[in-house]
């Protein structure tokens, strides 16, 4: 028996998806099983060089690393009156900018690309009953252990691409930094956005895959498009095409808007819900459900021990093998989920301020 009128809600977060320390992901980050696939994963992520990248040492002695640098790099230059290194003037550094602009244009043409994919093969097909609940589950779904009582749906878009995409975009991450290098090459200081941006995102990167957050498909899926467009007017620009002031403008107004809308879907991952459907002899006696259950009246099977966190829907019983439990869950199911959405809130909150603060000085008290 199963349930044909799963639903979606929208209600607050249990406390508990908002405690902190936030609670570490309790299965593998990857898939156990990788399987290379063409242009979507065309390679096998080595283990030992994925775990040392996700150790919380790296991030940060690579943002430290970097503001130190940039730091002292300012003061060289400044102390040399920001006249360009000999290096920069020559043909094969502007080549080399070409390369650099077109290869991360291209790179984040490709994740946008394998976002997507797997965006839309994690989504149930259309004839679904069911359609919205199971589309909202396969993308708030990254820790099958957390669903004890639910049995497994075939596809979630953690499985589907994202984990992958997810660690390979956030390792560009660190090769952006050759963004400043081509600024400092060039006698220039590197500005605090500059600099904050290129720290803060790495750092912003780790914790989304580091905790198996669902809510990295927002910042993925946002920031390859807009460095697809961004990249390929650098490229363009290093190329010396010629390109007006307007697309400039648009390309800044494009970024701030990628923040905004990305604060706004991030944080509304918080506030959804779904019903899933599971036979009640799933749930081993005397297992406690999983705290971000919220609790409906209903009628309790002896097998299931439920905490005042709980809401169970259950249909008229008549046999153990037929009765189906409708469970509804919250998108993010425990604090690791969510914590991601914390750090960017700290990282974005100063970024779209420097950002609005770059646009008002380069813009707007300019003449036509």
């Amino acid at each position: 028996m199963s349930f044909q009128n799963l639903s979606i809600h929208f209600e607050l977060p249990p406390a508990t998806v908002l405690s902190f320390p936030p609670s570490f992901p309790r299965s593998f980050i990857l898939p156990p099983n990788q399987v290379v696939s063409g242009l979507r994963e065309p390679f096998k992520i080595n283990t030992k060089v994925f775990d040392f990248t996700i150790d919380i040492r790296f991030p940060f002695t690579m943002a430290a690393l970097y503001i130190a640098a940039i730091i002292f790099m300012n003061e060289v230059n400044r102390k040399r009156l920001n006249k360009p290194w000999n290096f920069s003037r020559t043909p094969v550094f502007k080549s080399l900018v070409i390369i650099h602009n077109t290869s991360l244009a291209l790179f984040s043409g490709w994740a946008f690309y394998s976002v997507c994919h797997a965006l839309w093969s994690s989504l149930p097909a259309w004839d679904d009953p069911n359609l919205f609940a199971n589309a909202v589950r396969a993308l708030c779904q990254t820790e099958i252990s957390v669903e004890k009582q639910v049995s497994s749906y075939k596809y979630n878009i953690w499985d589907q691409g994202l984990a992958y995409v997810g660690w390979v975009f956030y390792l560009s991450k660190f090769y952006e930094i050759f963004d400043t290098m081509i600024i400092l090459a060039r006698g220039k200081t590197s500005s605090a956005l500059q600099t904050y941006h290129h720290a803060g995102v790495m750092v912003c990167g780790w914790v989304a895959i580091r905790y198996k957050s669902s809510v990295a498909l927002v910042g993925i899926f946002l920031n390859s498009f807009v460095h697809t467009l961004m990249y390929t007017y650098f490229a363009l620009a290093a190329a010396a095409v010629p390109l007006s002031m307007r697309i400039k403008r648009a390309m800044t107004t494009i970024q701030i808007t990628q923040f905004l809308l990305g604060f706004v879907l991030g944080y509304s991952y918080l506030f959804v819900a779904y019903d899933v459907s599971t036979p009640d002899h799933s749930t081993p006696q005397n297992s406690t459900t999983p705290a971000s259950f919220t609790v409906i009246p209903g009628t309790q099977p002896s097998n299931l021990t439920l905490d005042r966190n709980s809401r169970i829907w259950l249909p008229e019983l008549q046999s153990p093998q037929q009765t189906t439990v409708k469970v509804k869950l919250h998108c993010l199911q425990d604090s690791g989920k969510a914590f991601p959405i914390l750090v960017t809130t700290i990282y974005v909150v100063p970024l779209l301020y420097m950002f609005c603060c770059f646009f008002t000085r380069s813009y707007s008290k300019r003449p036509r």
